[in-house]
């Protein structure tokens, strides 16, 4: 599964892959994969995208799903924590499917600090807003990213979930959910957003000395 001295990290945290839609990049997300050996993965959210769940996929988008599946066999922790784009997960919270965890939210703790995990839509006051660029066609990259800037800007998201993880007792956040990825100091807070595979290519990583890192495939 791995290339030639993957780089060994403590977690990584992956979202917003969105297998199946025409815009997912499937083939730079194996790039990216095959250059790192995680402890524990973390897949958060809306790693499958509904809409296209009784659709033919490319070849890529199967093979990347049997890759993440193949962590389980490797002895990887997985823990997966559905998003909106793939909430049929959600009836199935609390159990393993195929050795993957499947958990709304979860405390990760990291070196320096706890972090709160979670998909982070239920911070989205404007959800409605996927629906004036939806993942089934496949829109200029420039139309995706003013609807995420919608969401973020307009609805004050950031601000909504890292007060979650405060009001948990945590000084950090990593979700996903926007497709804007973060690496930034909210007062006492490290908020992370994982980012997508769709417009940016990018997911966070904690490597073994407890440094978080917002990487780009």
């Amino acid at each position: 599964m791995f290339t030639h001295d993957p780089l060994d990290v403590r977690a990584m945290f992956i979202s917003d892959i969105h297998l199946g839609a025409p815009a997912c990049q499937a083939e730079r997300a194996i790039k990216f994969l095959q250059q790192y050996r995680p402890r524990r993965l973390y897949l958060v959210g809306d790693i499958i995208d509904s809409w296209y769940c009784h659709g033919r996929w490319p070849s890529s988008h199967a093979r990347l799903l049997r890759m993440l599946l193949q962590y389980v066999a490797d002895k990887v922790e997985v823990v997966f924590l559905p998003g909106n784009h793939d909430a049929m997960f959600r009836n199935y919270l609390g159990q393993t499917w195929l050795g993957v965890d499947i958990v709304h939210a979860i405390v990760h703790h990291g070196v320096e600090r706890d972090y709160l995990v979670v998909h982070g839509d239920a911070h989205d006051r404007m959800l409605w807003t996927r629906f004036l660029v939806p993942t089934w066609i496949n829109f200029p990259r420039w139309l995706r990213r003013v609807s995420h800037w919608i969401v973020a800007l307009g609805d004050s998201f950031e601000y909504g979930i890292i007060r979650a993880a405060s009001q948990r007792g945590l000084t950090g956040i990593i979700c996903g959910h926007t497709h804007l990825p973060r690496n930034d100091r909210c007062g006492e807070i490290h908020y992370l957003n994982c980012g997508d595979w769709m417009e940016n290519c990018t997911a966070v990583v904690e490597h073994i000395d407890g440094t978080m890192e917002l990487v780009h495939g």
